[in-house]
C-alpha cells in the first residue's frame, strides 16, 4: 500500500515537470519568435560560400598609384544606356553657367567608357583604379539630385543601367588587370535609396518586417536625421541626408552586407574595396566584416576605410578594426599617428589648375610609421604624365588620384 502510494506522488510529479516542460518550451518558442520578428526578414545568402579564385600574394598597396573614376563624368563609350530608365535622369550639361543645374543630372559616363580608355589610364602610370559605386541607384532624384554618384542603392546585385551591366564590369576587371591595373569597388554599408522597395513597399516595411533592418526613420521630416555630428551615437543610428539608415548591428543585415560583398569578390574578381562613410556604422560591425572578408578573400584584399573627419584622434579610434590602412604587421597606436602626421601635397601648378574645379582636398596622413594608409588628394593630369609609371618612396603613402578631366564623349 505505501510502495503503491509512493509510485502515485512519482508518477504525478513527473507528469507535473513534464507538463511545466512543455509550457516553458511554448513560452521560449514565442519568446524566439517574437525576438526574430524585431530583426525582421531572415536572409538567405546568395554568394558562394568559398571564393572562386586564388588570391594574388604579395601585395603592398603602400606601393600602389590609385586613380580614382566617378563613373558618370568620365568617359561615355555607350550612349545607348544615358538614359537609363527614366529619360529625365540624362541632362547632358552644355558648358554654359546659366544651365549648370543639368550637372545633377546624369551626364552618360559608363563602364564600357571606362574600359575604352584603359590604355590611356595605364599610360598615366596607375596601378589601381577606384570606381565610384556601381549599384542599380535610385530611379528617381533626391532633393533636386539624380544618383549618378551611386550612393543610393536600390539593388545591391545588379549594376545601374546608366552605366551598363555586369558583364561590361567583369569585362572591365579582366581587360585592367591584363594591364598590370587592379580594380577596387566602392561599398555601401551604411543606406539605401528612399525609394528602395524594402522601404516604400508597405508590405516589405510593415508586413515582413523589413522596418527592424534600419534604424528609426520619420521618411517625411528630419526629425530622424542626424542633428549633432559631435554625437557618435547619432552618426550611426540616425539618418545622414535622409537616407534609410541601416542597422548593421541587426544580424540579419550583417548576413546581408557580407553577402553582398562576397558576391561581387567572386563574380569580378575584384582587387579591393573602398568602404563608405565608416564613421556612420559600429566600430565592432567593422572589426567583424573586415576580419571574415579578409577570410574569405585573402589578407592582400584591401579594405580602405573612409572616415570623413580631419581629427587625429578621432581617426585612430578605427586603426585596430582592420582595414589594411593599419594592417595586423604595421599595428599603429594613436601616439604613432599623432606624431608622424604629415599632409598630402601637390605642386603650385596643380594648386593652380585646382582652383577652377574646386578646392584642394586633403586627408592627414601617417608618413613613416609603417602603416599601410592612403591620402586622397586630387591632382591633374599634367601633374601624373611628367612621370609616367612613378611610384612613392618607401617611406610615403599611396596616393589616390581623382580623375580631374572633363567627360570624354
Amino acid at each position: 500500500m505505501r510502495a503503491s502510494r509512493w509510485g502515485f506522488v512519482v508518477r504525478f510529479l513527473l507528469l507535473g515537470l513534464s507538463a511545466l516542460f512543455v509550457v516553458w518550451s511554448a513560452l521560449y518558442a514565442l519568446s524566439r519568435c517574437d525576438a526574430e520578428k524585431e530583426l525582421g526578414p531572415k536572409y538567405k545568402p546568395k554568394a558562394r560560400a568559398a571564393r572562386a579564385t586564388e588570391w594574388r600574394e604579395g601585395i603592398d598597396w603602400r606601393d600602389e598609384i590609385i586613380y580614382f573614376v566617378l563613373i558618370d563624368r568620365f568617359c561615355d563609350g555607350d550612349s545607348s544606356n544615358n538614359k537609363g530608365r527614366i529619360p529625365d535622369s540624362y541632362r547632358p550639361w552644355d558648358g554654359t553657367p546659366e544651365h549648370v543645374d543639368w550637372l545633377k543630372a546624369y551626364q552618360g559616363g559608363d563602364l564600357r567608357g571606362v574600359i575604352n580608355r584603359l590604355d590611356y589610364l595605364s599610360d598615366l602610370g596607375i596601378t589601381a583604379l577606384w570606381l565610384s559605386p556601381v549599384f542599380d541607384n535610385s530611379d528617381s532624384s533626391f532633393l533636386g539630385w539624380w544618383p549618378y554618384h551611386g550612393y543610393q542603392p536600390r539593388d545591391f546585385f545588379a549594376v545601374d543601367e546608366h552605366f551598363g551591366g555586369t558583364g561590361d564590369l567583369c569585362e572591365l576587371v579582366q581587360q585592367a588587370h591584363r594591364r598590370g591595373i587592379k580594380v577596387i569597388l566602392d561599398m555601401v554599408c551604411n543606406q539605401v535609396a528612399p525609394d528602395h522597395p524594402w522601404v516604400s513597399d508597405s508590405t516589405n516595411w510593415h508586413v515582413l518586417g523589413y522596418r527592424h533592418w534600419f534604424h528609426r526613420r520619420s521618411g517625411v521630416d528630419a526629425s530622424t536625421g542626424i542633428e549633432n555630428w559631435h554625437d557618435q551615437h547619432q552618426l550611426e543610428t540616425r539618418e545622414l541626408h535622409g537616407m534609410p539608415d541601416l542597422a548593421q548591428e541587426n544580424p540579419h543585415v550583417y548576413a546581408f552586407l557580407l553577402d553582398v560583398a562576397k558576391y561581387w569578390i567572386n563574380l569580378t574578381n575584384c582587387d579591393g574595396f573602398r568602404l563608405d562613410a565608416v564613421k556612420h556604422a559600429p566600430r565592432e560591425f567593422w572589426r567583424r566584416y573586415c576580419a571574415d572578408l579578409h577570410r574569405f578573400a585573402g589578407p592582400d584584399f584591401l579594405l580602405l576605410g573612409e572616415v570623413f573627419d580631419g581629427n587625429i584622434d578621432y581617426l585612430a579610434r578605427y586603426a585596430e578594426v582592420g582595414f589594411n590602412a593599419y594592417s595586423a604587421s604595421a599595428r599603429t597606436s594613436a601616439a604613432v599617428l599623432r606624431s608622424s602626421a604629415m599632409r598630402c601635397t601637390v605642386s603650385p601648378a596643380a594648386r593652380a589648375s585646382n582652383a577652377v574645379r574646386g578646392p584642394m582636398q586633403t586627408t592627414t596622413v601617417p608618413s613613416g610609421s609603417g602603416a599601410n594608409c592612403s591620402a586622397i588628394c586630387r591632382a591633374t593630369l599634367p601633374e601624373l604624365t611628367t612621370s609616367p609609371r612613378m611610384r612613392p618612396s618607401a617611406t610615403s603613402t599611396a596616393t589616390e588620384l581623382g580623375a580631374a578631366t572633363p567627360m570624354v564623349r
